[in-house]
């Protein structure tokens, strides 16, 4: 079975996985790595870092799971959490965020659980009470630098609910400038200016409906 975890650095990615991928050789400006060796990771995830022209970078391991702790290694982890809403007419929740179409989503609070975490940052940074969380949908994981330090941020998606249609209230704080309900069919259309990482929350939706 394939087992795979995909990192996003900005537009790009890393790929760690138990199998080469079928269409690697149609592929352009990739690095490929066959090791869980911790420095071997190290060596190839920092040329891909100072590279922007690698758009992926490849690690295959037959233990998925030891490549995934060795790669996880390198970085601070910042747990985060947000949702997928809908209201009772079938539209999402999206916000516009730092020039970005966004999902509301935010960082896990000491001695806060991930679905409380959900939620809270959903109630945050749209003004929304009275959620239904419902399964979750999908963890996407980015890469990101502050101070020097790389932080790994794994963000765990859940979908959610709401009654009506109640009115969206954009915090402002968090740099959000738009909070609107879109059809399923526009906000395919946003999501061309979109992380790729929201992107996957969407594809992994789509999977399970």
């Amino acid at each position: 079975m394939r087992q795979k975890y995909k990192v996003f650095l900005n537009e790009r990615y890393v790929l760690l996985t138990n199998e080469w991928p079928k269409k690697l050789e149609k592929s352009k400006n990739f690095l490929a790595l066959h090791s869980k060796d911790k420095s071997a990771v190290i060596r190839a995830f920092d040329s891909f870092q100072s590279n922007k022209s690698i758009v992926k970078l490849i690690i295959v391991h037959n233990d998925t799971g030891e490549l995934w702790d060795t790669f996880k290694s390198l970085f601070e982890i910042i747990p985060a959490a947000g949702g997928l809403v809908f209201n009772e007419n079938n539209e999402c929740l999206m916000i516009f965020r730092k020039g970005m179409w966004d999902l509301p989503k935010g960082k896990l609070e000491k001695k806060e659980k991930i679905k409380e975490c959900a939620l809270r940052e959903v109630e945050e940074e749209c003004g929304l009470t009275h959620i239904t969380l419902e399964d979750k949908i999908t963890v996407t994981y980015h890469i990101y630098t502050i101070k020097g330090t790389p932080r790994l941020k794994p963000s765990h998606w859940f979908l959610m609910r709401v009654d009506g249609s109640p009115k969206l209230t954009p915090q402002a704080e968090e740099d959000i400038d738009k909070a609107k309900w879109v059809t399923m069919k526009k906000a395919s259309e946003l999501l061309d200016e979109a992380f790729p990482s929201i992107k996957e929350v969407f594809k992994a939706y789509g999977r399970k409906v």
